[in-house]
């Protein structure tokens, strides 16, 4: 980001707001799994936020890449999605009548999820410079 750049006030509320949105997100289950899975139980609190913390990888690294190279409108647009991929994968993984191997999508989701904020990333970049590139050729 560049110093002179007017527009980084509001580059850095959206990814306070992104940071904030994804902490509301990873901490959801605290209040919902008990809801909906009558089974379910908290195995311990520091278990809950080592999810919470491995959870909110992916909305840290969306805030960090709007504060950068990220548009703004990418941004935001990609939030919707990442958080329902999230609530998915906080339910497969927290079902407890699910497989046994449901869990792992808890830890490997996110990063997943962060791999595919990357390709958003990279087609974000290739958007507007393919965009730059024909309004210079048409003035």
């Amino acid at each position: 980001m560049v110093a002179s750049d007017t527009k980084a006030p509001a580059r850095r509320h959206v990814a306070v707001g992104i940071v904030v949105f994804g902490l509301l997100v990873a901490a959801a289950p605290v209040v919902w799994a008990p809801l909906v899975f009558t089974d379910w139980y908290s195995q311990s609190a520091a278990g809950d936020v080592v999810l919470i913390a491995i959870t909110v990888v992916p909305f840290g690294l969306l805030a960090g890449l709007v504060l950068g190279p990220l548009s703004r409108t990418a941004a935001i647009l990609t939030l919707v999605p990442a958080a329902a991929a999230t609530v998915f994968f906080q339910y497969d993984g927290l079902d407890p009548n699910g497989t046994s191997t449901a869990p792992i999508i808890l830890v490997f989701g996110p990063f997943e999820l962060a791999l595919a904020i990357w390709v958003v990333l990279g087609v974000d970049v290739l958007v507007r410079a393919v965009t730059r590139r024909l309004r210079h050729t048409t003035t």
